[in-house]
């Protein structure tokens, strides 16, 4: 793709910094965004950054619509969520905007519905079941730690690989 948008999960200050972001799920999506732009030699243009407080299906429509009466040029769409992926896809069938043929679109979460909407979605799924896992065995040695009146480390980061689940809202 020459052009992506992005629906994104709304900062507590400004978009123009990372750091303005939260969670930090919010942060490292963003940031995975961007090194996609750059790895793909695509520039980062502020504009196609839609936010989005809530990232359902009525937000997701709205944000699309927004970036379509900008009148700004893409050819793809990133959703913060599945939800706001349907959203999108809902406004660009209204317009007959052909997915992907003409845009795709790819959500975030790989909720069971994504793959019975039309098109079904394109989405990263983010190993939920292998995230429970790990939080609760962090749980588990906090708890031992804790009993045993040892530091508990509260910055643990753990790194869960994510995985593209290709479906017909992003194959041309």
């Amino acid at each position: 793709h020459w052009s992506t948008a992005r629906i994104a999960a709304a900062p507590q200050a400004s978009p123009a910094h990372p750091g303005a972001y939260q969670p930090q799920i919010t942060i490292d999506r963003f940031l995975g965004y961007k090194d996609a732009l750059e790895k793909y030699h695509i520039p980062f243009d502020q504009k196609k950054i839609i936010l989005c407080e809530n990232g359902d299906e009525k937000e997701g429509y709205h944000a699309a619509k927004k970036v379509f009466e900008m009148g700004i040029q893409f050819d793809g769409l990133f959703a913060v969520t599945d939800l706001s992926a349907i959203g999108a896809i809902q406004f660009f069938k209204s317009q007959k905007i052909k997915i992907p043929d003409e845009v795709s679109v790819v959500g975030f979460g790989n909720w069971r519905l994504s793959k019975f909407t039309v098109p079904s979605i394109t989405s990263v799924d983010q190993a939920g079941i292998e995230m429970g896992k790990q939080i609760f065995d962090v749980f588990l040695n906090e708890t031992s730690l804790k009993k045993k009146g040892e530091d508990i480390n509260t910055n643990k980061i753990i790194n869960i690989k994510s995985k593209l689940i290709t479906r017909k809202s992003s194959s041309k």
